[in-house]
This record gives structure tokens, C-alpha cells and sequence, in this order.
């Protein structure tokens, strides 16, 4: 359980794009554990994806998103609105260990520009190092969209969410 948590956490914060840094051993445990993943609520960039990829190269089962789908046409139900207690259902019906789901959201942070006083001895130069380093500033900042992600891991057997990620930062755009 706690290799799980501290693999999914470590490659979150690396932003899903590197291989994970475990053991071979770790790979082959991670091998008999069997999930699904749920698409995230909000997710227009692509998070669901990110954590799916995330947890295959961690070596779980990952099950299908057709295989998703599948079932809930089998139930007569839909993606969108659907309960929790359903998604557990459906986990069991899939014969997977746990189910993770989550949402999305983001925050945008402006940049906000200095007090920037030139240098007026050369009256003609300043202007182009203010514009220079304004752009220069908006490259380095913090300023930008970013995404996190809130999510839970659940055993299906039990519907006990067994760890609780919040805040998670995905990737700064």
C-alpha cells in the first residue's frame, strides 16, 4: 500500500513523464495489483490520461477505458453523474482491486510586473531593456495556468477509501 502511495505521489510530481524510479521487485508486486481508473470530473487536459500512464509504468493492470465503458452500457449506465457506489460496482463486475477517482481543477496565477525604474541617463535605451526584461520576468515567473488534481484510491471489496491524494500539482501550463 505504501509503495503504491509513494509511487504514484513521486511520479505526479515529476509530471507523469519520466519512468518511475522503483525496484524490479517493487514492478513484479505491482504486477498482481489490478485497477481501474475513472475519468477525472473537469478533466479537459488530459490528468486521467497522465495517471493511467503514471500507474502502467509503475506495472499495474490497468484496466481498459473501453472495458469502462463496456460495463456501464451493460448497466444501462452513463459516464457523466454517475455515484460512487456505481464506479464500485462496476470495479467489482471488473474483478479490480481498487478503483481511483478524482477531479480536476485549476488555478491561474498572473504575473504581476515589478515597479521597474529605468535608467533615464540614456533616455533612449531604457525603453528597450524595460521591454526586455518584462519578457524576460513573464518567462521566469510563477505566472501561468496550473492544474491539480484531487483523488482517492478505494478498495472495491470493502468501498473503504483506503488514501486520499488533495492538491496534487500536475503540471504547470
Amino acid at each position: 500500500m505504501k509503495i503504491l502511495v509513494l509511487i504514484l505521489l513521486s511520479l505526479i510530481i515529476c509530471g507523469c513523464a519520466t519512468t518511475p524510479q522503483i525496484t524490479r521487485e517493487q514492478y513484479l508486486q505491482n504486477q498482481n495489483i489490478k485497477i481501474a481508473v475513472f475519468p477525472f470530473q473537469n478533466d479537459a487536459y488530459g490528468v486521467t490520461d497522465s495517471i493511467i500512464s503514471a500507474f502502467c509504468e509503475a506495472g499495474f493492470q490497468v484496466v481498459e477505458r473501453t472495458e469502462l465503458y463496456r460495463i456501464f452500457d451493460e448497466l444501462k449506465l452513463q459516464m457523466s453523474g454517475v455515484t460512487e457506489y456505481e464506479q464500485i460496482k462496476a470495479g467489482r463486475i471488473l474483478n479490480v482491486d481498487y478503483i481511483i477517482l478524482g477531479s480536476v481543477y485549476t488555478v491561474y496565477k498572473p504575473y504581476y510586473q515589478e515597479q521597474y525604474i529605468p535608467d533615464t541617463s540614456n533616455k533612449y535605451d531604457w525603453i528597450g531593456k524595460t521591454v526586455h526584461n518584462t519578457a524576460e520576468a513573464i518567462k521566469q515567473s510563477s505566472s501561468g495556468l496550473y492544474i491539480y488534481a484531487n483523488f482517492r484510491k478505494i478498495d472495491v471489496q470493502n468501498g473503504q477509501v483506503i488514501k486520499v491524494f488533495t492538491d496534487v500539482l500536475i503540471r504547470k501550463q
